[in-house]
């Protein structure tokens, strides 16, 4: 499903605004002391009108901006975004640089449009890049253009700054009064706004006035997470015989998406039936006959998107999927559904955003919510089974990996839908275990690593090592154990199995130390515990995070067995620790058991993201930890 563009960058007339004093540096320098850039004005004006063919909506935006810092590359370039239901107008784009007591102004020329495409992924969502000339400390940039809407559900969402602070900064939205609408934030308070609504005429006024004084830092998080966002939606529009209804609530959002895939025009095939009688053939369940069919819808329908204009929101019809043998989500899924129709059971798209938007549908009535569509399946029995036809992997008990946390509409008719809500797994249901047995003689060390991955461990496992070469499979198995360190260099991996019935991937590794180990006249120093937490970040990378985005929770749990060689002996063990905070715990314990030393330590971490103002207290965590791994144990010879 099309990924909806949400940076929808400012815009508007210059005649709204002139730039200010130059003497005016030094106040707005004071009152910002730190900051690089600041936003002066951030005025957006929006026409809503009723024509015959339907909505028109308007968007002039006035952006002006200071460089208060001596980063140029702060204010040096703006974006604005259109895509086939926007288009951009009466754009122009100054740099006011000081020059004394006045202003010298230049006009920007180097304007032009870029695009972000992937191999496999085609939209039509661009962005209008300006680049100001002359920028310098204590410069203003202006920026003002108008933009045309041609969709009203795709149009509302205000992003009130891309981080910086915000001096004046107002909303203003002229609409018939016969136009109802619907308003969300996001990331900021609705008190935060100074609201009015006045009448003028057949039309309503209402307006916005904000200031944001401090700096919103979107860190190493989805942007969504942390920016402050106002929503403005149509909700319904009254006719003298009739209501046109919009984004009024989840039922009304419901029935677009329905009609959206309606339009795909599925038609009865007889390529499909046969295919589809071929694999369930002989199969009298109706999860097993779900499981065939998701099975080869996944496996042969190759993703590749291409999602420009409404192509990103009505799927193609069955029999061109099945022929072209590519799709994106919503093709997929619509071929899936009309699969299992051939096969008498009752499925539904249903429409979800992934871990990377922090919306749901409880909360907002916006496509802004969606950029995904699965499949909810009625077998039958139980609850719905909820299937990614572009997931590689299918792991029982596990909601699909992208949709972690998240909120599906499921769209059962016209206006009838089902909100579900994907739980957040128990890190237990993810869990990658290693037992390793370590020989040390003189300097060398080796290990033989049995390994288990549950969960998305298996998920991700499984797409790096399967039908892989074994030199592969064994730079993915020294991933796995050591990540980047290079401590350890593996000799042979072996007895790689993968068991899909219950998604656990089991393989051996035989390594030895790439360096010798230290030597005293004590004698022979070791480490006995992990050096690596496999999807982690290692605590150097996680220094430089502002919040952090875990791939999934999950659960490590590593045991050691050291085994001692008749001359040798370990005087003293380190103490056992254990360390627990909301959202994440460590322990590690050690003791003996005759010849062996055993160190098992486990790692929990519950969460699925880091928000920028806990991390450091995440990275206290991960520091306590390092420390405690850096005990060595000393191997002596039994005197």
């Amino acid at each position: 499903m099309r990924l909806i563009l949400l940076f929808i960058w400012m815009a508007t007339i210059s005649l709204w605004a002139t730039p200010q004093s130059v003497k005016s540096y030094a106040r707005f320098s004071d009152k910002y002391d730190g900051q690089q850039a600041v936003v002066l004005k951030n005025y957006r004006t929006i026409n809503i009108t009723e024509t015959s063919t339907g909505l028109k909506i308007t968007e002039k935006v006035y952006l002006e901006k200071m460089l208060i810092g001596k980063n140029e590359n702060d204010i040096e370039d703006d974006y604005v975004s259109f895509n086939s239901f926007s288009s951009i107008s009466d754009l122009n784009a100054y740099t006011y640089s000081p020059a004394g007591n006045s202003w010298q102004k230049y006009r920007a020329y180097n304007i032009h449009d870029f695009s972000s495409m992937g191999e496999f992924f085609y939209n039509d969502n661009f962005f209008r890049v300006v680049s100001f000339p002359n920028v310098k400390q204590g410069c203003r940039t202006i920026l003002s253009y108008s933009k045309n809407y041609t969709e009203p559900y795709l149009w509302g969402t205000q992003p009130l700054t891309q981080g910086e602070v915000v001096d004046d900064g107002r909303i203003t939205v002229i609409y018939p009064k016969n136009v109802a609408l619907n308003i969300f934030t996001n990331n900021i308070d609705s008190s935060a706004f100074q609201y009015s609504l006045k009448s003028k005429g057949k039309n309503n006024v209402a307006t916005w006035n904000y200031q944001l004084s401090k700096p919103y830092d979107k860190g190493d998080l989805p942007s969504f997470y942390t920016l402050p966002l106002l929503l403005i939606h149509i909700a319904e529009v009254q006719k003298t015989d009739t209501t046109l209804y919009y984004l009024k609530d989840n039922e009304h959002l419901a029935n677009w998406y329905f009609s959206n895939f309606l339009k795909a025009g599925n038609k009865p095939d007889s390529s499909i039936a046969n295919i589809v009688d071929s694999l369930t053939r002989g199969i009298d369940n109706n999860l097993e006959k779900t499981m065939a069919l998701f099975n080869w819808v996944r496996t042969k329908i190759r993703y590749i998107g291409v999602e420009d204009g409404y192509n990103g929101f009505i799927p193609r019809s069955s029999d061109f999927i099945f022929r072209q043998r590519y799709g994106d989500c919503k093709d997929k899924s619509n071929l899936l559904i009309e699969m299992l129709k051939q096969a008498n059971i009752k499925a539904y798209p249903a429409f979800t955003g992934s871990t990377d938007l922090p919306f749901d549908h409880d909360s907002i009535v916006s496509p802004i919510v969606d950029n995904h569509v699965i499949v909810a399946v009625d077998t039958g029995v139980g609850e719905l089974l909820f299937l990614d036809p572009t997931q590689s992997e299918y792991i029982p008990g596990l909601p699909p990996w992208a949709l972690q946390g998240k909120s599906a509409l499921v769209v059962t008719d016209t206006f009838k839908y089902i909100v579900h809500h994907f739980p957040i797994p128990s890190p237990e249901k993810n869990t990658l275990t290693q037992n390793i047995t370590v020989n040390v003689n003189d300097r060398n060390m080796t290990q033989f690593t049995r390994v288990e991955g549950t969960g998305y461990f298996y998920y991700h496992l499984k797409n790096m090592m399967f039908e892989s070469a074994i030199d592969k499979q064994s730079s993915a198995a020294e991933t796995v154990s050591y990540g980047d360190t290079h401590e350890f260099i593996p000799d042979n991996i072996s007895d790689v199995t993968f068991n899909d019935n219950d998604a656990t991937i089991e393989y051996s590794l035989f390594s030895h130390n790439a360096s010798p180990l230290t030597h005293s006249k004590s004698g022979t120093f070791i480490n006995l515990g992990p050096v690596s937490f496999f999807s982690l970040d290692d605590y150097k990378t996680l220094e430089s995070k502002k919040g952090y985005f875990f791939k999934y929770p999950a659960h490590w749990l590593f045991n050691f067995e050291l085994i001692l060689n008749e001359d040798q002996t370990i005087e003293k063990l380190p103490s056992d620790f254990s360390l627990v905070k909301e959202g994440y715990e460590f322990k590690i314990n050690y003791f003996r058991e005759e010849n062996k030393v055993v160190v098992a330590s486990d790692l929990i971490i519950s969460d699925l993201y880091i928000p920028i103002e806990k991390m450091d207290n995440f990275l206290d965590f991960m520091k306590q930890i390092n420390k405690q791994l850096g005990s060595s144990l000393l191997i002596s010879t039994k005197k």
